[in-house]
């Protein structure tokens, strides 16, 4: 099934250049660095800066109304469920995109893609589109030759209340400062066990090849209506009854803290939500109806 978008609406990530003159301090932190790290930075600005000119270029001719803003100001539009998205960054532009207009319809780009002889990329890259494909894409795309996939995507509940916010790979419960520990009380269908370990992170199908497989979990298919978890370093002086597992979309994983102040923390955003003693946090994947839309090519 194909759609008609009403609007787009471009959404760009700043460039690490133009994010590091924003600091106060820049003139002196630029000149410490290296005559090849300065070269890297203002290479990879104009990279980005060639790509959205190409792309500004190429979506003229489609004759559809565009709207193009910077990161900083993504709460100034408000996209609805019929119009596309295009985020211009990498997976964390992607990633943001995902939170902030959970409805629309979202294709990622990446703005600075740059080819690599010794780095083959990750299993659970959710960009498509890049200066080699762009015109070919864009051509697909109002061509209506392109597939929309549905991802689950998870959600937690505080005390029984469903939060807003949804995860498109992974949710990470815990200390905020990743090297002290914290006491977690863990409900996993019917086993219960306390554990002290360095957090526990639950992941979708498509965040399995990101954060979870780096920990050492095992990737599964974005297909299946599944999530995983996986706890983080737990003291194995005490016996585990487990330490990670997989559930269907009609299970959920209960944690209780046994102190104040861990947080929630969803797709490695730095907006966290802080819990206090005694709550009880719910991890579940999210009802299908709010699945991501996202568009690719064959």
């Amino acid at each position: 099934m194909f759609h008609a978008f009403n609007q787009i609406f471009v959404v760009i990530k700043s460039s690490a250049l133009q994010m590091l003159q924003r600091e106060p301090d820049f003139s002196y932190t630029f000149k410490k660095l290296s005559q090849e790290r300065q070269e890297n930075f203002q290479k990879s600005h104009d990279n980005q800066v060639q790509f959205i000119a190409n792309l500004k270029t190429a979506l003229k001719q489609y004759n559809i109304e565009t709207k193009y803003v910077y990161m900083p100001d993504m709460d100034k539009i408000h996209p609805q469920e019929n119009d596309l998205v295009i985020s211009c960054g990498g997976d964390g532009m992607f990633l943001a995109c995902a939170q902030r207009y959970p409805s629309s319809f979202l294709l990622g780009m990446n703005s600075d893609y740059q080819k690599s002889m010794d780095f083959a990329g990750s299993y659970g890259a959710l960009i498509h589109t890049n200066q080699d494909n762009l015109e070919q894409h864009l051509s697909l795309l109002f061509s209506k030759k392109y597939t929309i996939s549905y991802w689950r995507r998870l959600q937690a509940a505080i005390n029984d209340q469903p939060m807003e916010r949804l995860a498109v790979n992974d949710i990470f419960y815990g200390q905020a400062l990743s090297y002290t520990m914290c006491k977690l009380r863990i409900y996993f269908q019917n086993l219960v066990q306390t554990v002290q370990c360095s957090g526990i992170i639950t992941t979708t199908a498509m965040g399995s090849h990101a954060w979870y497989y780096n920990s050492g979990g095992v990737p599964f298919d974005n297909h299946l209506n599944l999530f995983a978890f996986s706890i983080f370093c737990p003291n194995r002086k005490h016996k585990l009854s487990f330490d990670s597992g997989i559930l269907s979309d009609k299970d959920e994983i209960i944690i209780v803290p046994v102190k104040d102040d861990y947080i929630l923390c969803f797709d490695s955003k730095n907006n966290v939500i802080a819990t206090k003693m005694g709550d009880k946090i719910s991890l579940f994947l999210a009802p299908k109806h709010h699945s991501l839309k996202v568009i690719s090519f064959s």
